[in-house]
């Protein structure tokens, strides 16, 4: 992609050798598609009038994904299909559930983030985390429910649904996301 190009040019300028062309290629692949899939995320919000509730799921579902961990598909392809169907599904279905179970949203959230912290960091076996970067993720991921805590109980004082039930449903999904890597990790999959 565009990475090998960058990382090619910065070879070409002596600002990295050629053995770190490889490494600075992937970072600039990932930086890329990061950003692209964040800003169709936000332009398919646009376009099916749910901004906000895609804003939300990008702010707490790929902050809690980044610091957490989770399922990794076997390749970019699968990756798509499953990152961009999980985000349908969510912003087509959020708003017709938020009015419904006021109080279990909150219980599914508590639920959520208790797995969450029990788990996390899920790691895979292309890259192992050592036992410092897991107490450093494991931190973040504390923090993390603890800001999502407070804004979850404002949105529900507030009587937001669809903000409160859209976060309530980015934490299972984690959480889902979370079980599912355990599995395919002890599985060899």
């Amino acid at each position: 992609m565009s990475g090998n190009w960058i990382a090619q040019v910065l070879v070409q300028n002596h600002t990295i050798n050629e053995k770190e062309q490889a490494i600075y290629a992937y970072i600039f692949d990932y930086i890329i598609e990061s950003i692209l899939y964040s800003g169709s995320l936000v332009l398919i919000g646009l376009l099916c009038g749910r901004l906000g509730i895609a804003a939300c799921y990008l702010l707490v579902a790929m902050t809690l994904r980044f610091v957490a961990g989770g399922y990794h598909a076997d390749s970019k392809e699968i990756c798509s299909v499953l990152s961009y169907g999980v985000f349908g599904i969510f912003l087509y279905v959020t708003p017709y559930v938020a009015p419904w179970f006021h109080v279990i949203w909150i219980i599914l959230y508590g639920i959520g983030c208790i797995g969450i912290l029990a788990v996390a960091p899920v790691d895979t076996p292309n890259k192992r985390f050592s036992s410092e970067q897991r107490k450093r993720l494991h931190r973040r991921c504390v923090i993390l429910c603890v800001g999502l805590s407070v804004v979850e109980v404002w949105f529900w004082f507030c009587e937001w649904n669809l903000y409160y039930a859209a976060i309530s449903i980015c934490v299972i999904i984690e959480l889902i996301g979370l079980i599912a890597g355990i599995v395919k990790n002890r599985r060899g999959l």
